[in-house]
């Protein structure tokens, strides 16, 4: 088994052996006169000091001895947020029972099961609660009678403080949908990851948190409510959760931190974008000029948007030192802005087995997209990674689980050797940051092997006109095995024209991604997104819904040729490209969005219905219905195998413009040795790659003008027998430039966004008389630099002709020269040649050998 580590940046912290309840006694010893807990209601201030807090535990511990409750019982805890929960749940511990607290919305049928699995002995409901029905033989207190003001208690009657490996909850986390599943969480697992996050956040006795979250999940429990309370620190609820009471409390308290999910802090920019928007016209243009100046002079570690734009901190009350992020995926995006602004937006990762954090950015550097670093005291592993690092998260500390309520045999499966299977997949960066990509049990597997992470793909579809929420999901792929990738997008106002902008959006979006991570069908839904309490959309709810039988049958009539031969023949290409039987083709079925239809694929299919060669027969062929019209009345037409010349839509350019152009050719030729090899240090490896006979393709990365000289300077005398595939519209849209780049590069013209075939075939024809060709496969420059998507020409022009393609890494080019440069700086150039790839002789449909190939590339 092969794994990446990443140790504790710390040595491993070793977890005191006190409980919680001892975690509140310290607090009141250190910090006793200190507020702790407040909460306004009706008007009026409700607060505790953290000595008066410890008082309220002990006292509600005594009334629950009094009531029966002994070691180890369970009593489960169902309220809204507030003072009273903490001082009920603390009181359970402190009376030597077990919590088990509950989510609000929890059902009266839910929680039925959950008191017959723990053997409750008492459960704490709020009147709320009790509204909605009382299950049967269940005994019930108020916790606000619980935690009412009385006398002291009498200390006597009260057992030894709990601690170490003894439980102190049972957590029900939110997946679970059926018999419900208890994560046991000791004392010590609680007080290990309260230690680790003091270490991280450093909370003190002058922090004020407003606590947002429901305190029956951990990440509230630990990081917002114990952690701070250790220190010193105060905490005051809500009296209604809406975005007015938030910024008012926010604004009155002068907070200093908030722990959030990533939907809430999406509502608060969007809030500051729109105060600046309300704003009178002078200040207006003031805070938009000063946004605008925070983003240009935003630097890692710098915070001169808290300066630049305090209007803004001030409506949050303006002592805001840090944000935490946590229970889903946080958009860098966000991130970002924030930093902007000059806060500080700390993203997380845990899982309630985990009481909850693993990671967490940190205080001096915020890296979006990731979660940051291992906390101090728990290690991650990433077990058996692929090739771009990605694996399972496998985590390791006194922080973990003893293990599920009664269930050893879910319990096995995740606790190996000492480590915790998270069923989560991450990878880590150079600098130790992890990056989570996804749930493995969400993972999308294709027909052809390629794995695909729904993340990843959301990413590409987070700004679709007119969608409230979207999700991507695996579902059956048909007409094989393995699955496709399905786009659920809930509208905000669902129409056939809000539904047509979507598709086309998608199908924009799709032509940027690689071939195995495109959309195969967009499915609309009426209803919101199941998500759980934190905001993670549940995605094997949403899948099992497209699962069902009833929303997997195509809609519309099968398709008919009606007797026409060539519609039968493009019938029978199409259920071959998309490996579908041919009952299982529709009429109405888009050939993008429904069965997988790129941008190559449409051309053949369209050259085999007859269309007119150049004709842009992607965009004008959207449905089966569309093939099957276009094939039955288009007559004998052309088909894509024919030659037609690549001369006729270039420009022709004079004989004073050819020779200008050849002198112009022949002097940068004569310089070019100077600028790679000398300016530019160009180095080159793996000449001993290419084949010593006969003709082959060069497929490079593209993102500066110097790649393709790089490439041909690095081949030294061996680019005389080389040609250049250029872009028709970028490189021969004029006389002098077209006559220039023949010279220079002795080009192939090859149209990207039309008729490809004239190009496609002057390459057949120079490979087939000696000429090998350099060809960029992504089409045109990286913005960045990076790789992207390989178009699957490659493939299909190096297996008609049979002929090896040799790929080819550029670095440094970019860096001298990118896209918009004028002049490249000096650096250094490296041109690195693989070793030649062909097309596998044992697929036997034709486009997935080509697609095959392109992706080895």
């Amino acid at each position: 088994m092969s794994s990446t580590l990443r140790e504790p940046d710390s040595a491993t912290l070793a977890p005191r052996s006190g409980g919680l309840v001892e975690l509140i006694e310290e607090a009141a010893r250190r910090h006793g006169e200190r507020p702790a807990l407040s909460v306004r209601r009706d008007g009026r201030l409700r607060s505790w000091t953290h000595a008066e807090l410890h008082q309220a535990v002990l006292r509600a511990a005594a009334r629950l001895r009094a009531l029966g409750v002994e070691d180890g019982d369970r009593v489960v805890l169902q309220a809204d947020n507030g003072p009273e929960w903490p001082i009920c749940c603390l009181g359970v511990l402190a009376a030597g029972g077990v919590a088990v607290p509950l989510d609000r919305q929890t059902s009266t049928e839910r929680r039925a099961a959950v008191l017959r699995l723990t053997q409750a002995r008492l459960s704490l409901l709020s009147d709320e609660v009790l509204a909605d029905g009382r299950a049967d033989s269940e005994e019930v207190l108020s916790p606000d009678e619980l935690a009412a003001d009385g006398p002291s208690p009498e200390l006597d009657g009260l057992p030894r403080p709990r601690g170490g490996e003894e439980a102190a909850s049972i957590l029900f986390t939110s997946g679970t949908t059926l018999e419900p599943k208890g994560v046991v969480l000791a004392h010590r697992s609680f007080r290990a990851n309260v230690d680790s996050v003091v270490q991280t956040l450093q909370p003190n006795s002058r922090d004020r948190l407003v606590s947002v979250l429901p305190l029956h999940h951990a990440f509230e429990f630990t990081a917002g409510l114990l952690a701070p309370l250790s220190q010193g620190s105060s905490i005051t609820y809500l009296e209604s959760l809406s975005a007015a009471e938030l910024v008012a409390t926010l604004r009155r308290t002068r907070a200093t931190a908030m722990l959030g999910v990533p939907r809430l802090f999406e509502l608060l920019l969007a809030g500051f974008e729109r105060g600046v928007d309300e704003a009178a016209l002078p200040l207006r243009a003031l805070l938009r000029g000063l946004w605008s100046l925070a983003r240009r002079t935003h630097r890692p570690g710098r915070r001169w948007g808290r300066l630049l734009l305090y209007p803004i901190h001030a409506k949050l009350g303006g002592r805001i030192r840090f944000l935490v992020s946590g229970g889903a995926a946080l958009d860098p995006a966000v991130q970002r802005e924030f930093a902007i602004l000059g806060f500080r937006l700390l993203e997380g990762y845990g899982l309630t087995e985990t009481a909850p954090v693993l990671s967490v950015n940190r205080m001096e550097r915020q890296v979006p997209g990731s979660v940051g670093p291992p906390l101090p005291g728990v290690e991650v592993r990433i077990d058996e990674p692929d090739d771009e690092g990605i694996g399972e998260i496998l985590a390791r500390g006194a922080n973990l689980m003893t293990g599920y309520y009664r269930d050893p045999e879910s319990t096995r499966a995740v606790l190996r050797e000492g480590w915790f299977r998270t069923g989560d997949l991450g990878r880590f960066d150079e600098d130790g940051h992890l990056h989570v990509t996804g749930r493995l049990k969400d993972l999308i597997v294709t027909p052809s092997g390629k794995n695909v992470h729904p993340d990843e793909v959301e990413a590409a579809f987070k700004d679709l006109p007119g969608a409230r929420e979207q999700c991507v999901v695996g579902a059956p792929a048909r007409g094989g095995t393995g699955e496709e990738v399905n786009l659920v997008v809930v509208l905000e106002r669902d129409d056939e024209a809000a539904r047509e902008a979507v598709r086309e959006a998608v199908a924009r979006a799709s032509e940027g991604l690689p071939t195995h991570q495109r959309v195969q069908r967009v499915v609309f839904r009426r209803a919101e997104l199941p998500r759980t309490r934190l905001g993670k959309v549940q995605r094997n709810r949403v899948r099992g819904e497209l699962e069902a039988p009833e929303r997997r049958a195509p809609a519309g009539p099968t398709a008919d040729a009606g007797g026409d031969p060539r519609a039968e023949e493009v019938l029978d290409l199409l259920a071959r490209l998309t490996g579908l039987d041919r009952s299982e083709l529709h009429d109405e079925q888009e050939l993008a969005l429904d069965l997988g239809v790129d941008s190559l694929m449409g051309a053949e299919l369209a050259a085999a219905a007859g269309a007119e060669p150049g004709a842009p027969a992607t965009e004008a062929l959207r449905t089966v219905a569309d093939l099957v019209a276009l094939a039955r009345h288009a007559g004998d037409q052309p088909r894509l195998g024919s030659e037609p010349s690549s001369e006729a839509a270039e420009p022709s350019p004079g004989p004073l413009t050819r020779a200008a152009a050849a002198l112009a050719a022949g002097l940068l030729r004569a310089l070019a040795p100077l600028l790679y090899r000398g300016w530019l240090r160009l180095e080159v490896r793996g000449l001993e790659n290419l084949p010593e006979t006969g003709a082959f393709l060069l497929a490079a990365n593209h993102s500066s003008h110097l790649d393709a000289g790089s490439v041909l300077c690095a081949l030294g005398s061996r680019a005389e027998s080389v040609r250049a595939v250029a872009a028709r519209d970028y490189f021969f849209d004029r006389p002098f430039k077209a006559a220039f780049f023949r010279c220079l590069l002795n080009a192939i013209p090859f149209d990207r966004h039309g008729d490809w075939a004239a190009g496609l075939a002057e390459c057949r024809a120079a490979l087939a008389a000696g000429r090998s060709l350099l060809i960029f496969p992504e089409g045109t420059r990286s913005l960045d630099g990076r790789l992207q998507v390989f178009r699957p020409g490659v493939g299909r022009l190096a297996d008609d002709a049979r002929v090896p393609v040799v790929p080819v890494r550029i670095d440094g080019a970019h860096a001298s020269l990118p896209k918009g440069g004028r002049f490249p700086r000096r650096g250094r150039l490296r041109v690195s040649f693989g070793e030649p790839l062909r097309a596998d002789a044992d697929v036997t449909e034709p486009y997935r050998r080509w697609a095959q190939l392109t992706e080895r590339l």
